[in-house]
C-alpha cells in the first residue's frame, strides 16, 4: 500500500515527522477505538462493516486512557483516532480529551455520516484538529455503492463543510481502484472546491474485504499519481507527502 497526501495548506500534521527526523523514534500511532460502523466499504481492510457478522466492541475508556499514556510517554506526537467508525464510539469526545490533555496532536479518521456541525464544534473544542473523510467518486450513486450506505457521498461533502466551518482541517481520502482511476483528479477538484486543504490517496489494501479481489485494484497507480503531482503543482499545493513507500508491482 502506498499512501500520499497532497497539501495546499500548513497543517499541523508534519509535526510527526519533524519528530521522527529530530529523534527517530515513533511518532505516530493510529488507535482503532471500536469495531462498530455503519458503512459496508467493498474493500474494508478491517472487515468491519455493519454486516461483518463479527461480535463488535468498543475499546474501554480505561484502556483508551493508558495506551494514550504509553504512547505520550513514549515520545509520540500525533495519534488517529479510527475503527471501525469513531464517531460511533460512545466516548469519543472524552478520547479527544485525553488525548490531547496528554500532549498529542489528534487526528480522526471517519466516514463523516454523523459528523454534524454541533459535533465537530465540540471536539474541535475538544482538541480534535484534522479528520479524514473518504470520496471515492464524483458520482453519488457510485461511492454510495462503493461505501455501501445510501446518502454517504451528501453525508461526507456535508461532514467536510462542518469540520471546515469548526476550525478543522480537513482531507479529502479516496481508495484508488479501477473504477475510478481515471476521476481521481476530478475528486480532488471537487474537495478542493469545497475548501479541504488535503486530499490523499492510495490502491486498495488487498486485506479484509479486499483480500481476493485483485480485479479491483488500479490498473497503473503510479500513473495516477504523476497525473495528481501535476495537478498539484498546476494549482498551488505546497507539499506531498508519501508515508509509505511502497509501490505495486
Amino acid at each position: 500500500m502506498c499512501v500520499v497526501t497532497f497539501d495546499w495548506e500548513e497543517n499541523d500534521a508534519k509535526e510527526k515527522f519533524r519528530t521522527f527526523i529530530k529523534k527517530k523514534t515513533l511518532s505516530w500511532a493510529v488507535l482503532d477505538l471500536t469495531d462498530h460502523c455503519n458503512f459496508n466499504c467493498a474493500w474494508c481492510y478491517a472487515s468491519t462493516g455493519a454486516s461483518s457478522g463479527f461480535e463488535r466492541v468498543h475499546m474501554p475508556i480505561s484502556d483508551v486512557k493508558r495506551i494514550v499514556g504509553i504512547l505520550s510517554d513514549a515520545g509520540v506526537r500525533q495519534i488517529t483516532y479510527s475503527g471501525g467508525e469513531p464517531t460511533l464510539y460512545p466516548r469519543i469526545k472524552e478520547a479527544v480529551r485525553i488525548a490531547r490533555e496528554a500532549g498529542l496532536i489528534v487526528h480522526m479518521n471517519t466516514n463523516g455520516y454523523l459528523l454534524t456541525r454541533s459535533l465537530a464544534k465540540e471536539l474541535k473544542a475538544l482538541g480534535l484538529s484534522q479528520v479524514q473523510i473518504n470520496i471515492d467518486s464524483v458520482r453519488p450513486e457510485r461511492h454510495d455503492r462503493v461505501r455501501g450506505k445510501r446518502n454517504s457521498f451528501e453525508r461526507a461533502l456535508k461532514a467536510l463543510r462542518n469540520a471546515r466551518e469548526a476550525g478543522i482541517t480537513c482531507v479529502s481520502q479516496t481508495v484508488v481502484t479501477k473504477e475510478n482511476e481515471n476521476e481521481v483528479i476530478d475528486i480532488f477538484r471537487l474537495a478542493r472546491s469545497i475548501g479541504v486543504q488535503r486530499c490523499r490517496v492510495w490502491d486498495m489494501t488487498p486485506e479484509g474485504y479486499g483480500k481476493g479481489k485483485d480485479e479491483m485494484m488500479p490498473t497503473d497507480y503510479v500513473k495516477t499519481l504523476l497525473e495528481l503531482a501535476e495537478f498539484a503543482k498546476e494549482t498551488g499545493a505546497i507539499r506531498i507527502e508519501s508515508g509509505d513507500p511502497l509501490f505495486p508491482g
